[in-house]
């Protein structure tokens, strides 16, 4: 049981880390973009950041609840 314990673990630190990285990668789209009227960029712009604000707070979440075992 222990090395299952020990996976789930790790499994669990890849998770938050996976999310800290989506979220930054979301971050990093906001600008990508720029041949496009200014509407659609303000549009685009709102969403990458409403994803990596989504991932970020999903994985304060997974820490707060998981942060006594990781």
């Amino acid at each position: 049981w222990e090395e299952e314990y020990w996976l789930v673990v790790e499994e669990m630190r890849h998770t938050v880390a996976y999310l800290e990285w989506k979220a930054m990668w979301w971050h990093g789209q906001a600008h990508r973009r720029t041949t496009m009227d200014s509407v659609t960029h303000q549009g685009l712009v709102a969403y990458a950041k409403c994803q990596a604000h989504l991932l970020k707070s999903l994985a304060a979440s997974c820490i707060g609840k998981w942060g006594p075992v990781l």
